[in-house]
């Protein structure tokens, strides 16, 4: 469930994760918040304050459920990403520096051996480590960095972590807000200002791709609560009338991601007849469930009121999710509450589609490993209870007479639990009288089965043509 303009795949430092180090970690604090008018984050460790940063206007923290889970940092705009932690059993960087490998490789596979450098954090001197191999969520190249300084009788670690090389514009955030920190009992500091310069991107941009024949319509708002978010980009191919409508969620673990983010599929479905809506939503933490299913609803309630006027047909539409775009495009086709608020029912879709994802049963997910535990918390909640309300699967019993499903899943032997989540939301759909199948993305990975549906030599495209042909007759 992951991207953004330089896709900052988000939260190596899960509460299992930190568990694998030799060191613990100290609750830091508690709760989604801002920093404050002048953009300083106080970190907290045992309820005390230990350590000052300044932030970008706007930027948020918040922490972990459990003492070993970090604190996370977000940018104003939810697009770049980093964790901070303190290190309890270790008096010096040397003492911390032992258990950072063993942490890292519990989220990474294959984790080549780590490099460690020296570097320069706030005028004081930490270390660096940095390691590749392959990430355990979703079986993607990645690479990890970790950050360790001392300060005010503490040792401080800050990761950052991405597929391909650590993510340029995440580390930025991350390096710029640390080396504005300081000890709150001493004297302010002030921030440091300018970005770092970097060398390489993690991944492709994933600008939309338009088709000779594309006509765009951008920023259309669908009547959401938030102005600025609740805006949707239509792609219809010139002349169309009565055409299929692909209405396109994207992911980034509820808290990133952009309606722009969709690479050639514009030109793609265009070229085939289909109308594209690509939709934004509320973002977490700023924004907590049930605000992106909602949103999602709005605007599948919109576009259904008015894309006859862009060439689409309202009786054949078919929403489509990646990550973690494929949760809410499920949940929103499954429980009816939702659709009911704009006046809609699932019935009212033709089809769903879940391109790469897996988050269909939040409470199983929110007591596991890796990347998912913080932010399944984060935005739908603590309890067991609310997961469950939030998870696709919790309404797979209302299948019947709704919608057609499609899971697609990729086909690397490290995406296992993807594929075996897909497996259960077709079995419980069709065992409760639903339509539902799964396909697998030959040769894909969780970023390309997206990045590359739909551009030159890419073959999974067919099977999305293929499932929108079936289910629009």
């Amino acid at each position: 469930m992951r991207g953004c303009i330089v896709t900052v795949a988000m939260a190596l430092l899960a509460c299992a994760l930190i568990s694998c180090s030799s060191s613990q970690t100290e609750k830091t604090s508690g709760a989604a918040q801002k920093a404050d008018d002048k953009g300083s984050y106080v970190v907290t460790a045992g309820g005390a304050p230990v350590l000052r940063l300044t932030l970008e206007p706007g930027a948020q923290a918040f922490a972990g459920k459990e003492a070993s889970e970090p604190t996370t940092v977000v940018s104003a705009k939810q697009m770049h990403h980093f964790y901070i932690w303190t290190v309890s059993d270790a008096k010096t960087i040397d003492e911390a520096v032992a258990g950072v490998p063993t942490l890292i490789k519990s989220e990474f596979v294959g984790l080549k051996p780590t490099v460690t450098k020296d570097v320069t954090v706030a005028g004081v001197k930490g270390k660096s480590l940095f390691g590749e191999g392959t990430e355990a969520d979703d079986g993607d190249p990645g690479s990890a960095e970790v950050v360790l300084f001392a300060m005010g009788g503490h040792v401080f670690a800050a990761c950052v972590h991405g597929e391909g090389d650590a993510p340029a514009l995440n580390r930025n955030f991350m390096m710029t807000a640390l080396d504005s920190a300081r000890d709150p009992s001493s004297a302010a500091r002030p921030a440091a200002t300018g970005a770092r310069a970097t060398t390489q991107e993690a991944r492709p941009l994933q600008t939309p791709v338009l088709s000779a024949n594309t006509v765009e319509h951008k920023d259309v708002a669908y009547g959401g609560p938030d102005a600025t978010m609740d805006v949707l980009d239509i792609y219809a191919p010139a002349h169309a009338a009565g055409a299929p409508v692909l209405i396109f969620i994207h992911g980034g673990e509820w808290t990133k991601g952009d309606k722009r983010e969709i690479s050639s599929k514009p030109k793609f479905l265009n070229e085939h007849g289909i109308v594209m809506v690509s939709v934004n939503y509320r973002l977490s933490p700023k924004d907590k469930h049930p605000a992106q299913v909602d949103d999602v609803a709005t605007a599948i309630a919109w576009v259904h009121k008015h894309i006859a006027k862009y060439g689409g047909d309202a009786n054949k539409i078919v929403i489509m999710g990646h990550s973690a775009g494929c949760h809410l495009a499920t949940l929103v086709g499954l429980n009816p509450e939702p659709l009911a608020k704009v006046g809609m029912k699932p019935s009212d879709l033709r089809g769903v589609v879940a391109w790469s994802g897996g988050m269909y049963d939040l409470a199983e997910r929110a007591n596991g490993t890796g990347m998912y535990p913080p932010f399944i918390r984060a935005t739908f909640g603590e309890t067991k209870e609310a997961q469950q309300a939030a998870s696709p699967i919790t309404y797979a019993k209302n299948a019947k007479g709704g919608p057609t499903f499609l899971f697609a899943s990729v086909d690397d032997d490290r995406s296992q639990s993807s594929r075996d989540a897909s497996d259960m939301m077709v079995k419980a759909i069709n065992a409760a009288g639903g339509t539902a199948k799964s396909a697998i993305l030959v040769g894909k990975s969780h970023f390309t089965a997206n990045h590359e549906l739909g551009a030159p030599g890419d073959k999974t495209g067919q099977q999305l043509l293929d499932f929108i042909a079936s289910v629009t007759r």
